[in-house]
């Protein structure tokens, strides 16, 4: 039987958001007081509704990555994970991932979040990841998503076009937001901020 398991990460791999815990990580914590104030007009905005959540990640990313250079964000991103990242990973979820990948699985990690910290992630249980993808130039980050922010139907559409989901006899997907929701909608089995598995998610019970 042929498997698909779709993960969100933040808040379900990991118990809370990765992409804040980076940003501090790179800037510093002073650096990071003054972004955020620097930033408060454009959450408020944010807050109020007026704005969606793929245009405040571009303000986050121009207000802290803008002109780092890609390398950089990649070296660094293997250190906040070996360092800080390891240490917020939900050890029920990990255990679940496990379980899939020992029953010849094919999964898959589908975030909001970006490559440079997700990566190492990835490359460690070696398995797929789709994330929001910035924009490059002349390798440095620009400042700005390239393309939609990976969120909400947004991870339904990335999903399809990596995918032929009807080659699949079955897909399992895990989530813990709104931002799930559409991913979720393609599955069979949906596990909603839980982790309780059984053979109907294609495990091999010994």
């Amino acid at each position: 039987m042929r498997v698909l398991v779709l993960f969100d990460f933040d808040g379900t791999l990991s118990r809370k958001d990765s992409f804040i815990p980076f940003l501090q990580f790179v800037t510093g914590p002073v650096g990071m007081t003054f972004r955020l104030i620097c930033l408060f007009p454009a959450i408020a905005v944010y807050f109020m509704a007026l704005r969606d959540n793929h245009w405040l990640k571009n303000q986050f990313i121009s207000t802290f990555l803008k002109g780092r250079t890609e390398d950089e964000l990649h070296e660094l991103g293997k250190i906040f994970y070996c360092e800080k990242m390891q240490k917020i990973l939900r050890a029920e979820a990990i255990q679940s991932l496990k379980k899939h990948l020992s029953s010849g699985h094919e999964c898959v990690v589908v975030s909001a979040s970006a490559e440079y910290w997700l990566r190492p992630f990835c490359e460690q249980f070696g398995i797929k990841l789709i994330c929001s993808r910035w924009e490059i130039k002349d390798g440095k980050i620009a400042g700005k998503l390239l393309g939609r922010n990976n969120y909400g139907a947004e991870k339904a559409r990335r999903i399809r076009e990596e995918y032929i989901l009807s080659e699949y006899d079955l897909i399992v997907a895990y989530g813990d937001s709104k931002g799930d929701l559409e991913m979720m909608a393609l599955a069979k089995r949906r596990h909603y901020r839980e982790f309780r598995l059984t053979a109907e998610d294609g495990i091999k019970i010994p």
